[in-house]
């Protein structure tokens, strides 16, 4: 995995850590929202710079 990719996976787990941590203390509506907000902008971001190899590889894999 490229030095690029690497940083990109790390700034995405952390993301991920921090919503988590968040979560616990919205209530369910909320949380609901977030989560929506969050994944489409993993995946807006996915369009844009095709760069998340980890997410084509999982793709390839669930078709």
């Amino acid at each position: 995995m490229q030095s690029n990719q690497t940083a990109e996976l790390s700034e995405f787990l952390e993301l991920v850590i921090l919503r988590a941590s968040d979560f616990r203390q919205m209530d369910v509506e909320k949380t609901m929202q977030s989560l929506r907000r969050f994944l489409l902008k993993i995946f807006l971001t996915y369009i844009k710079r095709k760069s998340f190899s980890f997410l084509r590889t999982f793709e390839i894999q669930v078709k």
